[in-house]
């Protein structure tokens, strides 16, 4: 029996293709852990842009709209997922020879890349849950290809499987399969490793601390300081790395590190990707009085209006808050933290950029009780459960290079001489007398296939008529 208290929203044609065993495959917006388990939550509501006929292969829509005939009512939870494999496309050439093998047409995924967002092809083993939930609200587009937090744990269980375990390892190879014709082994010493991309950079700016490359460090340093006008605007900096921006062109409220709200105007504001206002008090020798919450009141309400109730509201101050400040901050909805906790946020996002900090994860913490104080707690926790996703990630990628390292160690052995492709009982006999823990000779199959895939490109494969399957190395994995 596994309990679940998280699920991830897909369109409900895609969790129709789960569950009557057209595809194995889902998209998702960062990368998923394998070994993760949640609830497939259906959603019937889609981007604007978006429409059924661009986003599926035509052969397969009627199918799936077939399935689902009544579209009143509430959608249900059917069916929960664990992830089995999951790995970043970034190469129009590897969506390409997917092909006709995903329910999605190569045109829509690429456009997808094309906008800038990060696309992940996860493979999940699908069961059905013992009783059908219905959720309290019907999600919204805005949640699509995110994990969203259930009101409660759910039983699951494995007993009834939509894949058998053969059928399953069955439609995996067949994904997998590379394309023909097959490479030639003796031109795989091609290394295309892409690990020099790096993320867009923040706006420039002008001031000796800001422009740092360890500006993020000083967050909690000035904001236990008496110099809240740098302390704002490392707020505002950090807000803007963890991904929030702001389409206002109005000083008064805004994101902009190179100015302040000043006089009046609020200390930070952002509408994208979903809207947080707030304000900062730096100094830990003194205390947040009710002024600094009472002071959020005013502004949010005097520039945002009616706006204002739907944001996020969130002081960072350094200083104890005063009981009146705290029960104001209950009262309001108001989120408060600690600059050190702040710090430690952008921090996690910086280093691990791809893979740390979702703030659509990061809203839940926010926008639901308890208040005040309470947030900074619930906040550490959050970073905690990042740090734990990051760390299982770590280990998944370091199990890979590993196996990247035996290929070329095997080669470059004399008594192979010149040979350079080798079968998978060879990689995992080389490999468990130098690492542990041993992985068996069906998990080692596995993870070459996975490797060798046209989603990764790491290993070629080959299989000559006579021979068994054997594998050499193209690529290692690229480092963050």
């Amino acid at each position: 029996m596994t309990l679940l208290n998280i699920s991830l929203c897909l369109p409900e044609l895609d969790i129709v293709a789960l569950c009557q065993k057209q595809s194995i495959v889902v998209i998702t917006k960062r990368f998923m852990v394998p070994d993760k388990s949640f609830a497939l939550l259906p959603c019937r509501d889609l981007p604007d842009s978006m429409t059924l006929e661009n986003l599926y292969q035509p052969h397969a829509l009627a199918q799936f709209k077939a399935a689902v005939p009544d579209n009143s009512g509430l959608t249900k939870l059917t069916h929960w997922a664990q992830c089995f494999f999951c790995q970043q496309l970034v190469d129009e050439s590897a969506i390409a020879t997917l092909g006709d093998r995903i329910i999605w047409p190569a045109a829509a995924l690429m456009d997808y890349l094309a906008s800038g967002d990060r696309l992940f092809l996860s493979f999940l083993r699908v069961y059905e849950l013992p009783t059908a939930i219905e959720p309290k609200t019907q999600p919204s587009s805005e949640q699509l290809y995110r994990f969203v937090p259930l009101p409660g744990y759910i039983e699951s269980s494995t007993h009834k499987p939509v894949f058998s375990d053969a059928d399953f390892s069955t439609a995996k190879e067949t994904l997998l399969q590379p394309a023909s014709p097959e490479p030639n082994l003796s031109d795989l010493d091609k290394d295309s490793d892409d690990s020099n991309q790096t993320p867009e950079s923040l706006p420039e700016i002008k001031e000796n601390i800001l422009d740092s490359s360890d500006w993020a460090s000083k967050i909690a340093e000035i904001g236990n300081s008496s110099d809240g006008h740098t302390f704002e605007k490392l707020v505002r900096k950090g807000l803007m790395a963890l991904g929030f921006s702001n389409s206002q062109n109005n000083a008064a409220m805004s994101l902009d590190p190179t100015a302040t709200g000043g006089a009046g105007g609020l200390d930070f504001y952002a509408d994208q990707p979903y809207p947080i206002v707030g304000e900062c008090k730096a100094t830990s020798t003194e205390t947040v009085r009710s002024n600094a919450t009472a002071q959020l009141i005013v502004l949010g309400m005097r520039h945002l209006s009616n706006a204002y109730q739907d944001c996020i509201k969130l002081v960072v101050a350094a200083g104890n808050i005063t009981t009146h400040a705290h029960r104001i901050a209950e009262e309001h909805s108001i989120n408060v933290i600690r600059p050190e906790t702040l710090q430690a946020l952008v921090e996690l996002q910086l280093k691990y950029e791809n893979y740390s900090v979702d703030i659509h994860d990061l809203k839940f913490y926010l926008e639901r009780p308890p208040f005040s104080i309470a947030t900074d707690d619930q906040v550490k926790a959050f970073i905690q459960e990042c740090e734990k996703e990051i760390g299982k990630r770590e280990w998944y990628l370091q199990q890979r290079r590993q196996i990247m390292g035996t290929v070329q160690e095997l080669s470059n052995q004399p008594i192979h001489r010149s040979r350079t492709a080798f079968t998978a009982v060879e990689i995992r006999a080389h490999h468990n007398a130098k690492y542990e823990p041993c992985v068996t000779d069906e998990a080692m199959q596995d993870m070459l296939t996975e490797l060798s895939s046209p989603l990764c490109g790491n290993l070629a494969r080959r299989n000559l008529p006579g021979e068994s399957e054997r594998f050499s190395f193209v690529k290692d994995i690229p480092g963050e």
